[in-house]
């Protein structure tokens, strides 16, 4: 995307202000959505998304949302999260966007008209003195943080630091299916078979149980998962007052599917979807261990996808970080990119010191000696 050139004039009307408490932040949500309206794809920018993450985000940081104002009508919001950091043993604060591990994209959220003081807002942030290392995760390719960027004065980085695996659903089901190795195929009928062994298999939505039931459902998998070990499960407080608020506010907009795969009447598998604007992001994915010799994740992914051809949605986001059943599936991988800047206090400049320089010399040397050895 082509660099914008600031309007001056329309950037001295702005009024810029952070909003730091939890009620004011709720009391924005009108004016927020009508904001992320111009976005109409993108579920990542409705303030139930961020009301949802702030349960969880209120543990990790202190609430610091970037509002501009042209008199009396809200035109931008920077979503942030100021956290305390240790690193290398020096304490330093770090402004992120306010996300959660589920997170999949954020960005600057500012009305179109406004675009011309979109790095007039982004210098707003980089001036202020109560960080010392600003660093937002989660930008997509063409982002508006990285357009608005390219006028900057300041020193930054902006670089790709991981994929995303996407399917996109152009095609029909046999078409898509047909594109897949033997090998896919000979291990899904496998594991069909070893289920259907065991007795009935259904997959089911389960969003028409009663909620409380669905909650106790997704806690029960979640808590019996492979990624106890992350403290990311529902049975955490934090981790589960994020998936209430966001299942409630989700239910209500009917964005929800929890796709559950039942095995005798039991529930051993699920997969937690948002559908916005005919786009699925799966948010979680898991099974219960116990059962794992039966690859039931496997399956429920399989029968998934089956379904969301049959549906002709447009496209399967597959949740964050790539693994081997993602990259069986995906058709295509999306860059994600993380924008970083060292402020000018003592702790930014001393961390800027150590990643920039120190680090980097003494990965050369470590290369050095390695290699005369």
């Amino acid at each position: 995307m082509q660099a914008l050139k600031q309007d001056k004039s329309l950037c001295n009307k702005l009024k810029l202000q952070w909003i730091t408490d939890a009620t004011t932040f709720y009391q924005l949500k009108l004016d927020w959505n009508k904001l992320a309206s111009y976005y109409p794809t993108q579920f990542y920018f409705r303030h139930e998304w961020f009301d949802s993450a702030w349960q969880w985000a209120q543990t990790l940081g202190q609430l610091k949302i970037l509002t501009v104002y042209d008199h009396d009508q809200l035109i931008a919001i920077v979503p942030l999260l100021l956290k305390n950091i240790i690193y290398k043993g020096i304490p330093f604060k770090q402004l992120e966007f306010l996300t959660v591990p589920d997170t999949q994209m954020c960005d600057i959220i500012i009305s179109p008209p406004y675009y011309a003081t979109g790095t007039f807002i982004l210098e707003y942030i980089l001036k202020d003195k109560s960080w010392d290392k600003l660093k937002l995760h989660y930008l997509k390719p063409n982002s508006l943080l990285s357009l608005f960027s390219q006028m900057l004065s300041q020193s930054f980085t902006l670089e790709v630091t991981t994929q995303h695996p996407i399917v996109r659903i152009n095609e029909n089901w046999d078409s898509f299916y047909a594109t897949k190795g033997r090998r896919l195929k000979k291990g899904n009928n496998l594991c069909r078979n070893h289920l259907e062994k065991e007795g009935t298999v259904v997959l089911e939505n389960l969003i028409y149980l009663p909620k409380n039931e669905l909650l106790q459902v997704i806690q029960r998998i979640s808590q019996h998962s492979w990624k106890q070990s992350t403290h990311t499960t529902f049975d955490q407080k934090a981790p589960y007052a994020f998936i209430k608020r966001l299942t409630e506010l989700a239910l209500e907009k009917h964005w929800l599917n929890v796709w559950g795969l039942r095995v005798n009447h039991e529930i051993i598998a699920l997969e937690y979807h948002i559908e916005y604007s005919h786009q699925i992001y799966a948010l979680r994915a898991d099974y219960l261990t116990s059962k794992a010799s039966l690859s039931p994740g496997t399956y429920l992914n399989w029968k998934i996808l089956e379904t969301l051809f049959e549906q002709k949605k447009s496209i399967y986001y597959m949740g964050p970080g790539k693994n081997t059943y993602k990259n069986r599936w995906q058709n295509y991988l999306e860059d994600v990119w993380t924008f970083s800047s060292f402020n000018k206090t003592i702790c930014g400049t001393l961390l800027k010191t150590i990643e920039q320089s120190l680090i980097p010399r003494l990965r050369i040397i470590k290369d050095k000696a390695q290699i005369l050895t």
